[in-house]
C-alpha cells in the first residue's frame, strides 16, 4: 500500500509506503530551515529516502541541481517515482549507492550537503528486522564519523552542511564537524511543545570557516 502527502503551496506530491520506513517531520523541518542556496548550486542529499528533502529543496529553489543518494532499493524506487511524477527529472538526480562510495566522484565539487541521518549508534536500542528501517535509524553503514567525513570530502571550500540530529547527541555531531573542518555556524533546538525538552536540533556548518556559532531561538512544533 502507498500513501500520498500533498504540499499544495509547492505543487508537490510525495508518495511513500504505508508500512516500512516513512519520513517524519524532521525532514520537512530541515528543508524549511534552509533559507538560501546560491544560483546553480549543486546540492547532495545523503540518505534521501523517498526524496522528501530533495523534492522540497528543488521546488523551493528553482535554479539548483540536487543529487539524491539512497542505498536501500525499495526506498530508491519511491525516490525515482517521486522525481518523475513531480516532473523534476531535469534537476533531481537519483543515485542508488552507499554515500561512502561517492567520495571520488563528488570530491570537492559540492556547494551544499544536506542529511537527515540515522540517529542511533549500532549498540543503542533494538535494531529493526526490516532492512530499510534498520539502516534509516541506526548507524550501520559507516557511522556518524563516516557521514561527516563524506560531507567534508564532497564540499567545496566554504561549502555548507545542513543536518538534523538527536539533541542528546549534539556533542557527538558538533565535535566531529569541527574535527573534519566543518565549522558549526548555527544551531536551532527543536521542541515538541513548550513543556518538553528539545528532542532534535538543526545545524548549519561551513567547511573551513572561522570559529563562531549562533544559537537560534527555539522552534516549537506545537
Amino acid at each position: 500500500m502507498i500513501s500520498k502527502d500533498v504540499f499544495s503551496e509547492l505543487n508537490l506530491n510525495v508518495f511513500q509506503p504505508e508500512k516500512g520506513y516513512r519520513y517524519n517531520e524532521d525532514s520537512v523541518t530541515l528543508a524549511n530551515f534552509i533559507e538560501k542556496i546560491k544560483k546553480n548550486a549543486t546540492v547532495v542529499d545523503l540518505g534521501a529516502g523517498c526524496g522528501i528533502i530533495s523534492l522540497l529543496l528543488a521546488r523551493k529553489f528553482d535554479d539548483i541541481k540536487v543529487v539524491a543518494v539512497e542505498v536501500e532499493p525499495s526506498l530508491f524506487d519511491f525516490l525515482k517515482k517521486n522525481i518523475q511524477l513531480n516532473q523534476l527529472d531535469d534537476r533531481v538526480i537519483p543515485i542508488l549507492s552507499d554515500w561512502r562510495d561517492l567520495k571520488k566522484q563528488y570530491n570537492n565539487c559540492v556547494d551544499v550537503v544536506v542529511t537527515n541521518p540515522p540517529f542511533r549508534e549500532p549498540d543503542s536500542g533494538r535494531i529493526s528486522s526490516t532492512a530499510e528501517k534498520a539502516v534509516a535509524r541506526h548507524e550501520l553503514r559507516g557511522g556518524l564519523e563516516g557521514l561527516i567525513d563524506t560531507a567534508r570530502v564532497m564540499l567545496k571550500d566554504k561549502g555548507v552542511f545542513y543536518s538534523v540530529f538527536l539533541s542528546e547527541r549534539l556533542v557527538d555531531l558538533i565535535t566531529l564537524m569541527r574535527q573534519k573542518h566543518i565549522e558549526p555556524k548555527e544551531i536551532l533546538p527543536v521542541y515538541p511543545n513548550h513543556n518538553k525538552s528539545s528532542t532534535v536540533f538543526l545545524v548549519k556548518g561551513v567547511k573551513n570557516a572561522g570559529r563562531s556559532i549562533k544559537l537560534l531561538p527555539p522552534f516549537f512544533r506545537r
